[in-house]
C-alpha cells in the first residue's frame, strides 16, 4: 500500500483550502480550548486563541511555496508514492506545530523550551497524522480504481495495429530556422517531448526507434501536425501518435499510455482525457 503510485498534484496547497484550514483550527480551538487553554487568561484571550489559526495559515502558505518549487521538476514522473505522502504530510505538521510553538512562546513563558517544543510536536502530530494517513490512503484508492477504470475502457477500444506503410500526406516538423525538416510517414511518428526550447521527437526508422532534438515549442509542433488526426496533445509536455498506442494503463497518478515499439509511457493529463476517449474510439470506425 505505501509503496502504490501517488499523484504529485494532490500536493497543491491553495489559499482556499489554507483559509479553511486556518479558520477550522481557530473555530476549534475557540470553542473547545483544549490542551490546556481554557486555563489561560491572559489578556485579549480570544484573539491569542484565534492566532493559531492565522500562524496555521502562514505556515502552509511558506509550505505551498517550497512544495511547488520541490514539485516543479516531478511532474509527470511516477516517482511519488502514498507513503512518501504521508512522511511529507508529517514534515508539514512539523512546520505546523513549529509555527505554534514559537507563537505561543512569544506570549507565553516556557519553563523548559525543550520540553515545551516537543509538547507542541506531539499534539499537533497526535492530532492530525492518523486523519492524513486515512485520507491519503482513500483517496489513492479512489483515484486508483477510477483511473483503472477508464484505461480498462479505453484498451477495449484499441483495435489491432496497422501495418501498411501509407507514404501520402507525410508528417514534416522543422524547427525555427525551418531548414533540415523531419519528414516521416504517419505511423512511424511515435510522441514528442517538449523540453525549454527544445522537442525531443520520437519515431521509427529501419525498425528501430530514434530520436531528433528541434529547436522548436510543442505550440509550434501541434499547429505543423494539426492535419494529421491520429495526433494529439495528451499532456501540456507531450503529443502522442494514438495510432500506436497498444494499452492504457491507469492508477492513483492518473493514465499513461504504452505505445508500439517502445517501453516509454507516456502521460495523460486529466484535461486530455475526454479527447483521448474520443480518439481511441475513433479507431475503431
Amino acid at each position: 500500500m505505501l509503496n502504490h503510485p501517488y499523484p504529485i498534484s494532490s500536493n497543491a496547497i491553495n489559499w482556499k483550502i489554507t483559509l479553511i484550514i486556518g479558520l477550522f483550527i481557530s473555530l476549534f480551538l475557540l470553542v473547545f480550548q483544549p490542551f490546556g487553554l481554557s486555563a489561560f487568561h491572559g489578556t485579549n484571550k480570544y484573539a491569542f486563541i484565534a492566532g493559531y489559526g492565522l500562524v496555521t495559515m502562514i505556515v502552509l502558505s511558506i509550505d505551498s511555496l517550497l512544495l511547488k518549487a520541490y514539485f516543479k521538476t516531478k511532474s509527470g514522473k511516477p516517482t511519488w508514492t502514498v507513503g512518501k505522502q504521508i512522511v511529507m504530510q508529517v514534515l508539514i505538521l512539523f512546520t505546523i506545530g513549529a509555527g505554534n510553538y514559537f507563537y505561543s512562546a512569544w506570549h507565553i513563558h516556557f519553563y523548559n523550551p525543550i520540553i515545551g517544543f516537543l509538547v507542541f510536536q506531539f499534539f499537533t502530530t497526535a492530532v492530525g497524522l492518523l486523519p492524513i494517513s486515512i485520507i491519503t490512503i482513500l483517496n489513492e484508492n479512489i483515484r486508483n480504481k477510477a483511473f483503472l477504470k477508464e484505461a480498462r475502457s479505453m484498451n477495449e477500444s484499441i483495435p489491432p495495429l496497422h501495418q501498411e506503410d501509407v507514404a501520402a500526406n507525410p508528417i514534416r516538423l522543422t524547427g525555427e530556422n525551418d531548414k533540415n525538416p523531419l519528414i516521416l510517414v504517419v505511423k512511424d511518428f511515435l510522441y514528442a517531448e517538449s523540453s525549454g526550447n527544445y522537442l525531443d521527437v520520437r519515431f521509427v526508422k529501419d525498425g528501430k526507434v530514434k530520436s531528433v532534438l528541434l529547436r522548436t515549442t510543442l505550440t509550434r509542433a501541434e499547429g505543423q501536425l494539426e492535419q494529421h488526426s491520429t495526433i494529439m496533445k495528451c499532456h501540456r509536455a507531450f503529443l502522442v501518435n494514438c495510432e500506436n498506442i497498444v494499452q492504457v494503463k491507469g492508477n492513483a497518478q492518473g493514465l499513461r499510455l504504452q505505445l508500439n515499439h517502445t517501453s516509454d509511457e507516456i502521460p495523460v493529463s486529466r484535461n486530455y482525457i475526454t479527447d483521448l476517449r474520443a480518439k481511441m474510439n475513433a479507431r475503431q470506425d
